[in-house]
């Protein structure tokens, strides 16, 4: 062992270039890997989910929201429950906002 006291550097979290769709009930934003962000109608967000494959929170009730079957998506709120089972989370944005202990969003959403 080297004498010397190295720090370690926090994991790294690698995080997929992978669009983030949030539908709410006024509402659906689409933000693009490149940081665009579009408000669309849910026609055009269901033709956008059927091309791509959206980070979200709650697909279920995504889905529901554009009136669509429940489609390919990397759900972070199933993410959540399996890093932390038995953590109560409510199942919207501003929910898992507040569980991880960081700013909520703004908006209604």
């Amino acid at each position: 062992m080297s004498g010397g006291n190295r720090e370690l550097s926090p994991p790294r979290v690698l995080v997929p270039q992978a669009p983030v769709l949030v539908a709410g009930f006024r509402e659906v934003l689409w933000l693009s890997p490149d940081g665009e962000i579009d408000a669309l109608a849910p026609a055009e967000a269901r033709s956008r989910v059927e091309r791509e494959t959206p980070m979200l929170c709650h697909a279920k009730a995504t889905a529901r929201r554009l009136d669509m079957p429940v489609f390919p998506a990397l759900d972070l709120l199933e993410l959540f429950a399996f890093v932390r089972p038995a953590t109560f989370c409510v199942p919207t944005p501003r929910g898992l906002a507040e569980a991880l202990g960081i700013s909520p969003p703004r908006s209604g959403l």
